[in-house]
């Protein structure tokens, strides 16, 4: 496989390698239900959509967590966003998921 050219393509590759045999999905436009695409990473027990910008905003942020958490392969998968901004080094993206998502995995409990 060639390494990907365009700079998005690149930052997907470079993320998904942080997780646990993760490989970058590639084009995948619908799923089965034809409902939208799947995540941007192959890896098991995570939902991860990768974005990269130049100027990520809030809404870029919660679109994001919510099309990973609408991607869920498996209903224990954990969602999660992942945010590169252009120009900074790749350890410093941000994981995004909300506070609620948090509490259910990695705490136990959630206020409702």
């Amino acid at each position: 496989m060639t390494p990907p050219t365009k700079t998005w393509k690149s930052a997907e590759a470079k993320i998904a390698a942080y997780f646990p045999r993760g490989k970058r999905r590639g084009a995948d436009f619908k799923n089965r239900e034809g409902a939208g695409g799947k995540n941007d990473v192959l890896t098991e027990g995570w939902s991860v959509e990768i974005k990269h910008s130049k100027r990520p905003t809030w809404g870029l942020m919660m679109a994001a967590f919510s099309q990973a958490k609408a991607s869920l392969e498996n209903p224990t998968d954990i969602p999660v966003a992942v945010i590169h901004k252009e120009g900074t080094d790749y350890k410093n993206s941000l994981v995004v998921m909300t506070l609620e998502d948090f509490a259910d995995h990695f705490i136990g409990q959630s206020t409702e």
